[in-house]
């Protein structure tokens, strides 16, 4: 394994909580049923737990995630799941009201 998978799905994560917050900032914006307050709130959460855990560093750096499970395909496998199930809650998020 010599990618970042987990890293890879938080970075795709991070730019979906982007997105949304470009989207609620744009005036012009289709109406979301979300609030912005909520969603910075939940950016913020999501950076510190993957800091504190690495999930945002390349395999390349020992205190990763990804390189702290290398050898365990089976986790890093369920990060990575529960990381695009997350991504795709935030794209459905995104669908107007």
């Amino acid at each position: 394994m010599s990618k970042s998978p987990i890293a890879s799905a938080s970075t795709r994560v991070v730019e979906a909580f982007s997105r949304i917050i470009a989207d609620l900032n744009n005036e012009t914006s289709v109406q979301l049923d979300i609030n912005q307050t909520q969603v910075l709130d939940a950016l913020g959460r999501f950076r510190v737990w993957a800091g504190n855990i690495g999930a945002l560093q390349d395999i390349k750096s020992a205190t990763s995630l990804d390189a702290r499970l290398q050898k365990a395909t089976r986790i890093t496998t369920h990060f990575v799941d529960r990381l695009e199930e997350l991504l795709e809650l935030l794209e459905e998020g995104k669908s107007p009201i």
